[in-house]
Order: structure tokens, then C-alpha cells, then sequence
């Protein structure tokens, strides 16, 4: 019997395919989708090709296909600069994100992709422009972050919550989420993506309820956390679970 992805663990077997955008033409080997207005290049049979060196402009990022595979997304900000995202699995080392813009709209000439980092207070009652607001309603859930058109210039910086300070961190997404346990007691999440896609959380919980007074909280810690005692033994969801 032949493991399914035995042309995967054989990548010298798959042709490796440049995508070079400055040709304005795609590869018989990759497929074009849309989604939310961004393009997503990759090949349409994994198993027989990979994406190798990407051109555009004045940029090559070099791919020997040795990988597991690799995606690109074209995108565009709000003022019209171009983006270019290359995003590479490997089996070794995991997934990395290179992320690119140009300099000014139609320069053909990019500069690595550097967020815009934007600070909440909690003390404030009204949130920034370019924020935006999402209740789930299944979970009981708000959820802040970067208003989707403008995710390619801008994430979430500094969070100040009373005394306790999130600071900034270079990340391709940062969002918030709050929730009221049963007692009443408010959990606040932050949750920052880096550029491997790895999700690192930090949570508040109020140790009064409706009084404000955060304090960090690792929910690891369980019941050993006497005063505040396990986010998860109030809340109306587990955690660890997709369904109420």
C-alpha cells in the first residue's frame, strides 16, 4: 500500500513552479481564487507540483520546494497599495508568513509589510476608528478587533485595562474577547498572532464582579487560584469545546 502523502515526503518528485507576477500571467499549474477580495494562488494538484520562487516587482522570494507546500494571496489596502502575502508549510519547521506592500500605489516596489499598532484604553467608553465590534451569540461572546479592510495596515497595539498594561508586539493580528461568567465576574482574552500562526492568550478576569479591578489570570492555574477561581467552572461553555 502506498501512503497517500508519499509525494509529499518526496518533494524533489514535484515540479517546481515560479509564480512571477511582473508576467501578468498564471501557470497552467495554479488556480486563482477569490475570497473577501483577495486572490489565493496555489497549485492544483499538490501531489505533482509546488510553488517555488515568487517575483513581483522588485522583490524574488526564493522557494526550492523542499516544503510542504506554499500559497500566495494578493490583496490590496485601502489606499490602493498592493500586498503580497507568501505563506510556506514545511514539516520541519511549521508555517511562516512573509508579507509585503508597496511603497505607493502601482510603484511596483515593495518594503516588508509593518502593521500600524493601535492602543485601547478600557477607561474610555467608545473605542477608536478603524475597530470593530462582533457578539457571538452563541457563546455570549464580544469580540474586538481591526475592522477587516483595513487588517493589512493596521493591528491591535497597547491595551490598557486599569492598572494592567498588554503591551504591543509585532504580530499579523491581535483581538480581544469578553465575556461574563455566571457570578457575573468579566474574562478578557487577548489573543496575538505571530507570523508562524501561533496564538499566544493573555487573560483578565474582574476579581469583584462589575467593579473593574482586573488582574491576570492563567486559567492553567485551575481551582489552585482561590480568590478567583477557574475561568472555566462558571462559564456557560467549556473552553476546549466548539459547541454550548
Amino acid at each position: 500500500m502506498v501512503h497517500i502523502n508519499s509525494m509529499l515526503d518526496r518533494p524533489e518528485q514535484r515540479e517546481c513552479v515560479t509564480l512571477d507576477f511582473n508576467k501578468q500571467v498564471c501557470p497552467a499549474a495554479v488556480t486563482q481564487t477569490v475570497n473577501g477580495g483577495a486572490k489565493f494562488y496555489v497549485v492544483y494538484d499538490q501531489f505533482r507540483y509546488a510553488i517555488g520562487d515568487v517575483i513581483f516587482g522588485d522583490r524574488v522570494v526564493k522557494g526550492d520546494c523542499t516544503f510542504t507546500c506554499r500559497e500566495v494571496i494578493e490583496d490590496v489596502t485601502s489606499d490602493n497599495k498592493e500586498v503580497l502575502k507568501i505563506r510556506t508549510i514545511d514539516a520541519g519547521t511549521g508555517v511562516s508568513l512573509l508579507e509585503f506592500i508597496e511603497t505607493e500605489p502601482n510603484s511596483n516596489k515593495y518594503v516588508d509589510l509593518e502593521r500600524t499598532p493601535l492602543e485601547i484604553n478600557f477607561s474610555n467608553k467608545t473605542l477608536p476608528t478603524g475597530f470593530s465590534v462582533f457578539y457571538d451569540v452563541t457563546t455570549s461572546t464580544t469580540t474586538i478587533s481591526i475592522e477587516q479592510h483595513l487588517r493589512n495596515q493596521y493591528c491591535i497595539g497597547k491595551i490598557i485595562v486599569g492598572p494592567n498594561v498588554v503591551e504591543s508586539t509585532k504580530c499579523i493580528e491581535r483581538s480581544i474577547s469578553l465575556w461574563k461568567r455566571r457570578d457575573g465576574k468579566q474574562v478578557i482574552s487577548v489573543d496575538t498572532t505571530s507570523s508562524n500562526e501561533v496564538v499566544e492568550s493573555f487573560y483578565l478576569i474582574e476579581q469583584h464582579a462589575g467593579m473593574d479591578d482586573y488582574t491576570p489570570y492563567d486559567p492553567r492555574e485551575g481551582l489552585d487560584d482561590i480568590e478567583i477561581g477557574s475561568i472555566e467552572d462558571e462559564l456557560d461553555f467549556s473552553l476546549d469545546s466548539d459547541s454550548v
